[in-house]
Order: structure tokens, then sequence, then C-alpha cells
């Protein structure tokens, strides 16, 4: 796919990776934004005729749907979807909806999206890209617990929700194969964002700021990703984990067809709908 002329919608647009996407892509293209602060999507975007912006907090389920009934009606198609937004806890937050957080913003939140938006991205063949993280290969599958209710720690819960994105996107990528639509994961690298100084206690929060000064900045992770999504490998495959620069092989349980069942399972389960 080329990367001008595209319907694009990137999820936490306002902030990181998402933003220098945003800027960077929005040269040549048609711009949907989701973000959950107005102020921040007023700032950036007021002026760009080519983007809209929707304000959505995506730890709510309730607002990941009307955010899509939104979308579904503001536009007739979708040529690449980025799933950009992510976040991180030292504490095990609960949401309203009774998800521990970091599940809920970081693996349910983007497949309810996924769901939500797929005929728009049916009606143009377009690709779905999950902005994800090597650390999902630092943590064993297990869905015994899957809101770590007894277990928790901002590294397992962070690790896990990566895991089982990468799981979900190829597992959506097989059943999807015959559609026309892609689906794609890829590993930034080491970013120097904000995300490790939200929500995080003293000891989290300034090992993140010692360590993303060893990062490369949101807009050279950004031109990497688009360069990415115009190579060829990128085009001609599905169901792929990419690097920062080439493509990778995730964890080994991601071949493993009847773990990929059960998440699938579990996670309709939990979001009480269908989510193909």
């Amino acid at each position: 796919m080329t990367t001008k002329g595209q319907t694009i919608l990137i999820t936490g647009g306002t902030d990181g990776i998402g933003l220098a996407l945003a800027q960077r892509l929005g040269e040549d293209n048609r711009l949907l934004i989701i973000g959950r602060s107005k102020e921040k999507l007023t700032q950036y975007f007021w002026h760009e005729k080519k983007v809209r912006t929707y304000v959505a907090d995506l730890s709510s389920m309730e607002e990941v749907k009307t955010v899509s009934n939104t979308i579904l009606s503001d536009i007739d198609g979708i040529d690449l979807l980025i799933h950009n937004a992510s976040c991180v806890s030292s504490a095990r937050i609960v949401t309203n909806d009774g998800f521990e957080m970091q599940l809920a913003v970081n693996y349910l939140a983007p497949v309810l999206l996924t769901a939500k938006l797929l005929p728009l991205l049916k009606r143009k063949q377009g690709t779905i890209l999950f902005i994800n993280s090597r650390a999902h290969k630092r943590v064993k599958f297990d869905i015994s617990d899957l809101q770590l209710a007894q277990d928790y720690s901002l590294s397992k819960s962070y690790n896990r929700s990566k895991l089982y994105l990468v799981m979900y996107a190829k597992r959506l990528s097989e059943l999807l194969v015959t559609e026309g639509v892609k689906v794609q994961t890829v590993h930034p690298g080491l970013v120097n964002t904000k995300m490790g100084e939200k929500q995080c206690n003293i000891f989290h929060r300034t090992a993140w700021i010692v360590l993303k000064h060893l990062g490369k900045s949101p807009k050279c992770a950004a031109n990497n990703i688009v360069r990415i999504i115009g190579s060829y490998e990128f085009r001609e495959t599905s169901g792929c984990f990419f690097g920062p620069n080439v493509q990778e092989t995730p964890a080994s349980v991601v071949r493993d067809h009847e773990a990929k069942h059960n998440l699938w399972v579990l996670t309709e389960k939990t979001l009480q709908t269908s989510i193909l």
C-alpha cells in the first residue's frame, strides 16, 4: 500500500508516537484521530482541514462502541487503522467496566474497535496495524487469571496485554485471509515518550525517565513505522511481526492454534460480543 491519499485512523494521536505518526501521515492523507483529551485534539488539529477528531477514553468499552458508531456514520471506508493507544500502571486499576486497566486499553479496546470498524476496512481492503512490543516475549501465556486479580505487576500486565494482542492479530489475519484485509504488528523499539510517567509510582516513573533517554524520538519511530508500512514485505504479507527495521519472529505461542482459539473465545466472553 502507499501512504498517500489514504483514509487513516490513529488511536492515541495526541502524544508520543501517535502524534508523530499523525504529523507525518497527515501530509498526504485524510486522518481520523481518536484521543482522550478534547483540549489536545483541538490544540494539535483544529487548523487541519483533512483531519477529523474524536474524543474517547479507550479504557471504557462503552466509549469505544460510541466512537465506533460515530465513525461508521461519518465515513465510508478505512485504508489503514493504526492501534497506537497504550498505557501502563504501577497499581492495579479497575475500570468502570470491571476490567484491569492495562488489559482494557492495550488489548480489549483495540479488539473491540477493530470488530466495530471492520466493515469500513473491508470496503477498502484495508490494513490493521497494531503498535506492539518485544516485551510480549518476556511473559508466559496464561489466561487462567486474565485480569491479574491475584498476582498483579506493571510488567506482567503490560507484557501479557501485548502478548494477547500479537496472538489476536495473528488469528485475525488468518480469519480475514479471504476478505482482502491485512493485519500486521510492529515493535517500534524503545521510544522517548511520557507513557511510563503516567499512573506510575516514583520507582517506575524514575526508571522510565532514565530509560527513555536511551530511546529514539517519537518522530524517528514514526518515520520507521511509515517506512515499514510502505515496504514490499509489509504490503505482500499479513499476520507478521515487524521490529524497528525488519520482520521478526514473535513468541512461539503465536503459532499455537489451540492457545489462540482459547484466547479468542475468552475475549468474546469477556467483552460479551462477537469480535469478528
